[in-house]
């Protein structure tokens, strides 16, 4: 799953991309972070991981 946002700090369009990871193990809060200016940019309790990109 992936959507697009603007970083609240640097107003960059960023794609945020949740990727669903492997394996066993619970959900677990996972960050993404804008690659331009570091300010936190999704925040979601997840099995995968979270991706910024341009």
């Amino acid at each position: 799953m992936s959507y697009e946002k603007n970083c609240p700090g640097c107003e960059v369009l960023l794609v945020i991309t949740e990727d669903p990871g492997i394996g066993l193990g619970g959900k677990d809060r996972e960050t993404a972070y804008c690659p331009v200016c570091r300010t936190e940019v999704a925040s979601e309790m997840t099995e995968g991981f979270l991706y910024a990109e341009l």
